[in-house]
């Protein structure tokens, strides 16, 4: 049995030392803050996955998606609002941005359009079969689609 405090105290710790080990004390702010928000996405991300119907709660095996997949679509999330506020303030490329399907010129960028306009419809047939971890699996692929879409 693990105590679930002392399982997110662990993945804060270690969340902790990622952002340290990457110098990235300056750039978050509030390392601790921000590291239990990683280590809360990733544990939460892994509570939703499909899979047995219990799940192995040591910290080693939630550990390892510190990284990966919540805190991947954590980050993800970040980036688009980063891009969406600098357009809204006129600052660097985004300062050009404008909508126009003239602008969609690759596979990539259809991809990642399709996959937003699935959301509705994901949501909803997700919600009706009471499925969150696909809603999870979901999320995932459209973090991936944006950032292979994102320079």
């Amino acid at each position: 049995m693990v105590d679930a405090d002392d399982l997110i105290d662990e993945l804060t710790s270690l969340a902790a030392k990622e952002i340290e080990a990457k110098g990235r004390e300056d750039a978050v702010g509030d390392t601790l803050a921000v590291a239990e928000k990683i280590a809360l996405g990733a544990l939460h991300y892994y509570l939703l996955q499909p899979g047995p119907s219990g799940h192995d709660v040591r910290p080693r095996a939630v550990a390892l998606l510190l990284g990966r997949y919540g805190p991947y679509i954590q980050y993800m999330g970040a980036r688009a609002s980063s891009i969406i506020r600098k357009h809204e303030a006129g600052e660097g490329n985004a300062a050009k941005g404008r909508a126009s399907a003239e602008l969609l010129a690759s596979d990539g960028d259809w991809e990642l359009v399709k996959l937003v306009a699935a959301l509705p419809e994901a949501l909803e047939s997700r919600a009706a079969a009471m499925e969150p971890s696909i809603v999870a699996a979901y999320l995932h692929d459209l973090a991936v689609g944006f950032s292979a879409w994102v320079p």
